[in-house]
């Protein structure tokens, strides 16, 4: 049962350390700009559309630690996370359910990259998600050690 336990807490800190560096090794090594997300032809759209979701998503989900390093302005941008994911839905459901132009579908999607990035602010959030993936492995190595040393501990006197 040891064994188990020990093997779901690896499971468990190793998704949160590779979540973070996937949504993040995007935007923090390709990412020069909102630009860099615009598509040239249907495949290249739904990857931005996806690389722009899991942004969102892993921004939703490691919000208690990036709104105590925010200012004012980000928490505003944070704050709004939820709705620019819906807005990311709607146009996904909305663009490929329809038998639109590639031509009317890219326009569509720059315009609703820009606004999320420039006009919602998400641009000023990376560095927040590029503070937080710097010290994944910091907090990895944390929560190891807080659960292993009790567990081995406890081993060792059996």
């Amino acid at each position: 049962m040891l064994n188990y336990g020990i093997l779901l807490m690896l499971l468990t800190v190793g998704a949160y350390c590779d979540l973070l560096s996937e949504a993040g090794d995007f935007f923090s090594k390709h990412f020069t700009d909102f630009k860099s997300l615009f598509a040239n032809d249907e495949k290249q759209l739904e990857t931005s559309m996806g690389r722009v979701k899991n942004l969102l998503a892993t921004i939703q989900d490691k919000m208690s630690l990036l709104k105590p390093l925010a200012d004012e302005a980000q928490k505003g941008t944070l704050d709004k996370v939820g709705d620019l994911i819906s807005q990311i839905d709607d146009f996904q459901k909305n663009v490929f359910n329809s038998k639109m132009d590639f031509n009317l579908k890219e326009n569509n999607w720059e315009n609703l990259v820009k606004k999320i990035f420039v006009t919602e602010g998400l641009n000023k959030i990376l560095p927040l998600l590029q503070k937080v993936q710097n010290s994944a492995p910091a907090t990895f190595a944390t929560y190891l050690l807080i659960c292993i040393i009790p567990l081995l501990t406890n081993v060792l006197r059996e």
